[in-house]
C-alpha cells in the first residue's frame, strides 16, 4: 500500500486497502480492517468499494459495508458486480443481521 500511495496509485491503493481489511478480518483480527474504510471512502471503483464494503461486512459494521451494496445498484450493466460482488455482500449482510436475531 506504501507503495502504491508513494507513486500517486489511488486505485491501486484503495484495492489493496480493501483486501487488506478483508485479510485481516478473515484472520481474526477485526478491528485492523479499518483499512477498509479507505476503499469505500477514497475511490468508487468498482472492486475497491467491493473488497472494502465486504470487509467492513465480516468486521460486522453493516452499515458502512450497505453504501458498497448501493454504489453496486448503480450499475446494473456490470455483470461481475450483480452475480458475484452484491449477492456475496448482500448474503453476508442477511447473515450478519441473522446472528444478531439469534443472539
Amino acid at each position: 500500500m506504501d507503495s502504491a500511495q508513494r507513486a500517486g496509485e489511488k486505485d491501486a491503493l484503495a484495492l489493496y486497502s480493501g483486501t487488506s481489511g478483508l485479510r485481516e478480518v478473515w484472520f481474526g483480527n477485526p478491528d485492523e480492517a479499518g483499512d477498509a474504510h479507505f476503499g469505500i471512502e477514497a475511490l468508487d471503483t468498482r472492486d475497491a468499494l467491493y473488497f472494502g464494503a465486504l470487509a467492513l461486512a465480516y468486521s460486522r459494521d453493516d452499515a458502512q459495508a450497505k453504501r458498497g451494496r448501493r454504489s453496486g445498484q448503480e450499475v446494473p450493466e456490470d455483470t461481475l458486480v450483480q452475480f458475484n460482488y452484491l449477492p456475496s455482500l448482500r448474503g453476508k449482510l442477511a447473515l450478519n443481521k441473522e446472528m444478531l436475531l439469534t443472539h
